[in-house]
């Protein structure tokens, strides 16, 4: 389902530089993603958007984010499935990928199914700018030296904290 893409370290490589984070949001309300992308722009963040569960495959397998911020409930695909094949994707490049899912789905036992597909964090609409901006901040300090132990693809049964 993901195409093999470039790696963020060959990018980075090629311009002889440290490359701005990207940000996959994956987020069928266009005001919602247009608010995320305005502010992740304005806090430094490269972002692109995807629509729908498969575009954001598409997106993931062509040019891998840094992070991705995930809704849930998704046309095509929902974002359950597109975490799933985040977390199994045989390129650590990919199945390594910091995934919070931002969904209006507040429930306890929604918050930790997220949690044990592999999500690393999990928010709630409506939600502060603040705190998304904080969050994705942590996860991308985080990078992947918490994931090194788990292997490709690994999401467990536990939440990745």
């Amino acid at each position: 389902m993901l195409p093999s893409g470039g790696s963020r370290g060959q990018r980075a490589r090629q311009v002889g530089m440290k490359a701005t984070p990207r940000v996959l949001v994956v987020e069928d309300e266009r005001a919602i993603a247009a608010l995320l992308r305005g502010r992740l722009e304005r806090a430094g963040y490269d972002v692109q958007v995807a629509g729908d569960g498969l575009a954001a495959c598409k997106a993931i397998g062509e040019n891998p984010p840094d992070l991705i911020l995930l809704d849930l409930v998704l046309p095509v695909l929902d974002g359950w499935k597109v975490c799933s094949i985040v977390r199994t994707f045989p390129d650590p490049e990919v199945s390594r990928t910091p995934v919070i899912m931002l969904t209006s789905q507040a429930s306890q036992e929604d918050r930790l199914r997220g949690l044990c597909s592999g999500a690393d964090d999990y928010i709630t609409k409506p939600f502060s700018m603040e705190d998304v901006l904080l969050r994705v901040r942590e996860q991308l300090s985080r990078g992947r030296r918490g994931r090194a132990a788990d292997g490709p693809g690994t999401s467990g049964g536990e939440p990745r904290r």
